[in-house]
């Protein structure tokens, strides 16, 4: 391999590199917000569980 073959090599795994840094990235903001979006809904399912709870108070079934 010639020395300008050897530099394309390594620029090509470099940028390769930066791609799967930037798609890393990518993908730990959108986990970050699948997170925050799952911590919501389950805040929202306990206050509705207990207003449901409350709405039924003495009903038996």
């Amino acid at each position: 391999m010639s020395c300008k073959e050897c530099t394309q090599y390594y620029e090509q795994w470099g940028n390769g590199i930066d791609e799967m840094e930037a798609t890393v990235e990518g993908l730990r903001k959108e986990i970050s917000e699948l997170l925050e979006m799952k911590n919501a809904l389950n805040q929202l399912n306990a206050l509705l569980k207990k207003e449901l709870r409350e709405l039924l108070g003495d009903h038996p079934f």
